[in-house]
């Protein structure tokens, strides 16, 4: 008779406590570390289209500042004489955020009351879309009890705003995040976005920054836009994320420890599981929550250098190491949550990470955090 083995839901520990404020479910519970030193056998790397590894150039030549295309944010050639504006400037931030705030604990709310998903895009978008309807997935199958939602407020202490020529348009806020009747609030960098003037902001991007990790900004406007160099710079930063989760190689970058850790996540434990198919791939904001589009980073400047966040989806697969082994989640909400119950000879995974780092004029770069939340893989 074929024997069997457990395994935790994939990266639901690094995540605990990144976005948890201000989603009504709880994530599933977390699984034992990974283990060290994994090897990596039998692989096949699938790369997203259309991208390619290359070294990293960290010195970061001046160039003339361009205007930033908030949708694929890479910087767009200006006609002379073309006006352009910020995102949002600090007189209107304020109104921006309590706007947003009401929107998101309306939908905390309902999905916590009735585990209904719906409310979720009218607050948020992209990557962060999808993040919420896994919560609200999982709260339904681990029959959470519904009741009132917790309420969260959303501070900036910083605001990065560069130009732009036309919608869409983002910003980024690093700030706190205060949930009701919780200590203390939780630090986080927020990227929010709008596709026109009569568009609300949603969110699209939301890391947990560390206590000593600080900005200080630049006047929203020209000041805070990058320039070609400081993009391209950041794109090859996100590649090589990319590269990394993918292979293993760094490329002489000290990642993070929440990248580190879900590359050892996917490789998982040799002697129960192998790592079969990667797919990583920079994503962008759309509305669809599976299918949120192509993405690349965006980029601001403030005092330290240029501000980089970058969203991807990392998806793969793992295959039970012997033949007569079959795998089983060890926590079956999640395994219904990600729509794969009972024992197989493989699972196919996925999980969201939202990146920011900071690339200085010379030198490497800083991450300032990563978060990594599982969701359920899209299977064609």
């Amino acid at each position: 008779m074929p024997g069997s083995a457990a395994i935790s839901a994939p990266n639901s520990c690094a995540i605990a406590r990144t976005t948890s404020f201000s989603r009504g479910p709880r994530r599933p519970p977390a699984p034992g570390p990974a283990p060290d030193g994994p090897t990596l056998a039998g692989t096949t790397v699938r790369r997203a289209a259309g991208r390619r590894a290359r070294p990293v150039a960290w010195a970061l030549p001046v160039a003339g500042a361009l205007a930033l295309s908030g949708c694929a944010a890479v910087p767009q050639q200006v006609e002379a004489g073309e006006p352009t504006r910020p995102g949002i400037t600090q007189e209107d931030l304020t109104a921006a955020l309590a706007d947003y705030d009401e929107r998101n604990n309306a939908a905390i709310d309902l999905s916590s009351r009735e585990h209904d998903p719906s409310g979720w895009a009218t607050a948020d978008r992209g990557v962060v879309l999808r993040v919420d309807h896994h919560h609200t997935r999982y709260a339904a199958a681990s029959k959470a009890e519904k009741t009132a939602g917790t309420p969260v407020t959303t501070t900036a202490d910083a605001l990065v705003s560069p130009s732009f020529a036309r919608y869409p348009m983002w910003f980024t806020v690093a700030g706190r995040v205060d949930a009701e009747g919780e200590d203390g609030p939780v630090r986080v960098l927020l990227v929010y976005e709008r596709d026109g003037v009569l568009d609300p902001w949603r969110l699209s991007a939301s890391i947990t920054l560390p206590a000593q990790k600080r900005l200080t900004p630049r006047a929203p406007g020209d000041a805070s836009t990058p320039t070609g160099a400081q993009v391209e710079a950041a794109q090859a930063l996100t590649e090589q994320i990319a590269t990394y989760l993918e292979t293993g190689e760094d490329g002489g970058v000290t990642m993070p420890k929440r990248v580190v850790a879900l590359r050892e996540q996917m490789v998982g434990d040799p002697g129960t599981t192998k790592l079969a198919e990667v797919t990583v791939e920079a994503v962008g904001s759309g509305d669809d929550p599976a299918d949120p589009g192509e993405g690349t980073p965006k980029v601001a400047v403030v005092e330290e250098g240029a501000l980089v966040t970058a969203t991807f989806v990392v998806s793969y697969t793992q295959k039970s190491a012997r033949g007569d082994v079959t795998l089983a989640f060890n926590d079956q909400a999640f395994a219904e949550a990600v729509g794969q119950p009972g024992q197989r000879s493989s699972f196919d995974l996925a999980s969201v990470l939202e990146v920011a780092a900071v690339l200085p004029d010379e030198g490497a770069p800083t991450f300032l955090g990563a978060s990594v939340s599982p969701v359920a893989a899209v299977r064609g």
